[in-house]
């Protein structure tokens, strides 16, 4: 299966980190969650296919894109349809912490 790097400009993500954070999911989901932000109808189709720049949006940093692309059940920054109103929001400080984990 092939998975978009992300970012594509910086290559922050590699196939090895992909998989760590992955295997996270369940936490993530079940222990990380800090909200729910709701989006607007005219934010969701300005940011069709560019999930990244929804992210941006919210003030997620490039290095979380994928944990939150993950718990929102969204496998590329191309896949999002403008069709999810509700953007759940991971605790960065917990991202961080697994992040230099995972680069050790």
């Amino acid at each position: 299966m092939l998975i978009d790097l992300i970012p594509t400009t910086t290559n922050v993500v590699d196939e090895k980190l992909i998989d760590k954070w992955n295997s996270l999911k369940p936490l993530l989901e079940s222990k990380y969650i800090l909200k729910t932000n709701t989006i607007d109808g005219s934010l969701a189709i300005k940011y069709k296919h560019d999930f990244e720049g929804l992210l941006i949006e919210h003030g997620i940093e490039p290095e979380y894109f994928y944990p939150h692309m993950l718990v929102n059940d969204i496998l590329s920054s191309r896949d999002y349809d403008g069709s999810i109103f509700n953007l759940i929001i991971l605790q960065t400080d917990k991202l961080s912490y697994y992040l230099e984990l995972f680069k050790n």
